[in-house]
């Protein structure tokens, strides 16, 4: 447990170096930065607020820098950043946020091409947007996540205006670079997945990015 004080909150930096954190809880915010090797769960009871999750290790396959990483409340202005792959991501919201896992430390928002890929088997197995509250805003907006390959992504509510909602980008010579995107807007009853079994896409055009 990280202790944040009376309040919960921790807005200083956590810095392990190369070593491995192996379970982190905060009880409230997080706005400070956090740099580590490789970790196995973080669980954050209120908002990642402008700060950071930086993890170095390149374990890809069966292994991950970041096992699982779970918000329950807003990820604003943060970063998420590891070299390997990262197992489950589980937040409240997503706004102005960047999740990269094996893209260039030199990429501050999206990879533009393969050569942005420091590690392109690195993947990132499952990001779930679940909503916080139990309001019926926007939860996803301005957000990016990059990694080699993408498995089953799952948005609610999302803003896909203009800014831009969230945009996906994987290595387009992976065998499988996005599994499955599914996307619940309760604000309109709209609700769409891809890929398409049948009919014509009726998610944004620009969501998906296949990295040449």
């Amino acid at each position: 447990v990280v202790d944040g004080g009376a309040a919960g909150h921790f807005g200083a930096v956590l810095d392990l170096g190369a070593g491995h954190l192996g379970a982190a809880v905060v009880a409230g915010d997080v706005t400070g930065r956090w740099t580590a090797g490789s970790a196995g769960s973080i669980a954050i009871r209120g908002s990642l607020l402008g700060g950071s999750i930086e993890l170095s290790s390149a374990a890809v396959g069966r292994g991950t820098a970041l096992g699982k990483l779970v918000v329950a409340g807003d990820v604003t202005g943060a970063a998420v950043r590891t070299r390997g792959s990262i197992g489950r991501v589980q937040v409240g919201s997503l706004h102005a946020s960047r999740l990269l896992a094996g893209v260039s430390p030199a990429v501050a928002d999206h990879p533009a091409s393969r050569a942005d890929l420091v590690e392109p088997r690195a993947a990132i197995a499952a990001l779930t947007v679940t909503g916080t509250g139990g309001r019926t805003d926007r939860f996803v907006s301005d957000s990016r996540v990059a990694a080699g390959s993408l498995g089953v992504i799952n948005l609610l509510n999302a803003d896909f205006g203009a800014g831009g909602g969230i945009g996906l980008w994987a290595d387009g010579a992976a065998a499988r670079p996005v599994g499955r995107v599914v996307h619940l807007d309760r604000l309109t009853g709209d609700r769409w997945a891809w890929p398409v079994r049948r009919g014509l896409f009726a998610g944004p055009d620009d969501l998906i990015h296949l990295l040449v």
